[in-house]
């Protein structure tokens, strides 16, 4: 299996080779210090944004939600990055909303009797998630998403937003809303199809939720490059 950390290291051997200077620790860079993201600075002009739950396969909970926001606007403000890297740590990019903060939203909604107070707590909920990943769309900088290993929900809705997304061997692609009931109203359903050209794929994937392996999203334009374990992962 295709590890994070080695794709990783295909990328920051690429980046070297492009001549910039070693790494800078993230304890460098006060203002990008989150409990739920790893934020590097591997060469100059060069950050890394790690969603960093491995032990939830990096689950999308409250917290990482709300700061994958603030992170993605403070590096576009932030002059010295020129080019952001999106990616996982651990065994997978992201397994999607942490369910036990689906459960939670459950339990907010019970508290109100009124349908429209429902639909109005609901709304302001679903408002916050999609301005999280707007924030990447958003983004000034360049925006690579380095996926392996399960990319689904909410992971799928994010990378929908990155400009360029490659992935490992390993990688696979679902939205699984339709499972739990939901819609993938975060960004995949307006931004995938304008991807791949395809609005017929969007809603087969949207409407059952099935699995997109690595070499199905290269074909149909998804990622842009693939890449096995024995390959450089960026070679520019």
């Amino acid at each position: 299996m295709i590890s994070s950390a080695k794709i990783m290291s295909s990328l920051q051997s690429s980046i070297k080779a492009a001549g910039f200077r070693s790494i800078r620790a993230a304890s460098d860079m006060k203002s990008l210090s989150f409990e739920t993201l790893s934020v590097s600075s591997p060469k100059e002009y060069v950050y890394q944004v790690q969603l960093n739950r491995p032990n939830k396969l990096n689950a999308l909970n409250n917290t990482m939600w709300e700061e994958i926001g603030k992170c993605f606007q403070e590096l576009d403000s932030t002059p010295e990055c020129r080019v952001i890297i999106l990616s996982g740590a651990g065994r997978a990019f992201c397994s999607g909303i942490d369910l036990q903060d689906a459960m939670s939203m459950g339990s907010m909604l019970a508290e109100h009797d009124d349908v429209a107070r429902k639909a109005r707590v609901l709304e302001q909920k679903i408002k916050k998630y999609q301005d999280s990943f707007l924030s990447i769309e958003k983004c000034r900088k360049p925006v690579i998403a380095a996926v392996h290993g399960a990319c689904v929900g909410g992971g799928f809705n994010m990378i929908s937003g990155a400009d360029i997304r490659y992935c490992s061997s390993n990688a696979w692609f679902s939205l699984k809303e339709v499972d739990l009931g939901m819609a993938a109203d975060v960004g995949a359903l307006q931004w995938f199809s304008k991807i791949v050209g395809s609005e017929s794929l969007a809603r087969e994937l949207a409407f059952t939720a099935r699995k997109m392996l690595a070499d199905e999203a290269f074909k149909c334009g998804f990622v842009s490059k693939l890449f096995n374990d024995d390959e450089t992962y960026v070679n520019q």
